[in-house]
């Protein structure tokens, strides 16, 4: 029980919108799964099968989540999809996806990879790796050059500017 406390718990933490972190821990959260998998023991709970987990205004869909936590608090959480999605639909709406996304909560990083595609408003982000910092408000993104792959971004023009 305390795992599942603790998963709850640790999801808030991920879910950032437009609410601050404590408004957003208070929302419900709901995660539907054709599989669940919660181990006490290891600190990892898995969620397979058209994963749809929804907080407030977030949705993330995957075929995996993975969480981690350590000492009771939140590690890593990982999707993987086919694509994996993430969907904030706020007055600042951030939408990504990829094959796979890495939230790291010491570091407060959203790594997107594979395919990955991030828009926040009116912005688009696409390239192999993503890294978005939550705290930061912040984009990094790097093409492959194995793959000869490269950044694409499309910037919006500021409203009103002069």
């Amino acid at each position: 029980m305390h795992l599942i406390n603790t998963t709850i718990a640790v999801l808030s933490l991920l879910l950032v919108t437009s609410m601050t972190w404590a408004d957003q821990r208070e929302q419900p959260i709901s995660i539907s799964a054709d599989h669940v998998t919660i181990d006490e023991k290891t600190g990892n709970s898995h969620y397979r099968g058209n994963v749809v987990l929804t907080q407030g205004d977030i949705q993330i869909l995957a075929e995996l989540i993975t969480i981690s936590s350590k000492d009771g608090k939140l590690d890593l959480i990982t999707t993987e999809g086919k694509p994996t999605s993430f969907n904030r639909s706020s007055e600042a709406p951030i939408r990504a996806q990829s094959g796979k996304m890495v939230y790291k909560a010491n570091d407060g990083i959203i790594t997107l990879t594979g395919e990955a595609l991030l828009r926040r408003g009116g912005d688009e982000f696409s390239s192999d790796l993503i890294r978005y910092y939550v705290d930061d408000n912040r984009v990094e993104a790097s093409g492959n050059e194995k793959k000869n792959s490269r950044v694409h971004v499309i910037l919006q023009p500021q409203t009103g500017a002069q």
